[in-house]
């Protein structure tokens, strides 16, 4: 009992000299007051503020970097027109994954593009550059550089007679 006492008793006062403490130091805070110039030392005379030379102010102005009149002027000579010859692009590897019907009755195709995840897609949808134009239970038009790509879940039928050989 006795050693609840003493230890309510140095709560007690520790939280009575941290009230003290926050008392002193916030709330009878006052800010630093600047010295009158009788109460000022001999020592802190008011010096003036550091200014350029005259001479360096015109040479200043004169290099300013954003001056209309300071430019690089170079003559061109003769403009000529350069054709720019562009590399037809590649088309995109396409795979189509899966075609799955939503709860909407909405097909949603599942196409792998240059080997990235697949990513479902539904019609009017775009993968980059590429536009989806339609999508049925086994195949997907899909618009590209106006070209028309089908991609068909079918198995090529060539693929299937030389597995039927070789059993």
């Amino acid at each position: 009992m006795i050693i609840k006492w003493v230890m309510i008793t140095l709560l007690s006062v520790i939280v009575m000299l941290s009230f003290i403490n926050f008392y002193q130091n916030v709330i009878q805070y006052e800010p630093v007051r600047t010295p009158n110039e009788k109460n000022e030392p001999s020592n802190m005379k008011k010096k003036k503020p550091l200014m350029p030379e005259k001479g360096w102010i015109e040479d200043i102005l004169s290099h300013n970097i954003f001056s209309p009149a300071r430019s690089y002027k170079d003559d061109p000579g003769p403009v000529t027109e350069v054709e720019i010859v562009q590399a037809p692009l590649k088309q995109p590897e396409l795979i189509l994954k899966g075609v799955i019907l939503n709860q909407y009755n909405v097909y949603i195709a599942y196409i792998e593009k240059d080997g990235q995840k697949a990513i479902g897609v539904r019609s009017g949808d775009k993968i980059g550059d590429i536009e989806v134009m339609n999508i049925s239970n086994q195949s997907v038009m899909l618009k590209w550089n106006a070209e028309t790509i089908t991609l068909t879940l079918k198995r090529v039928e060539s693929l299937n007679k030389k597995k039927a050989r070789r059993r």
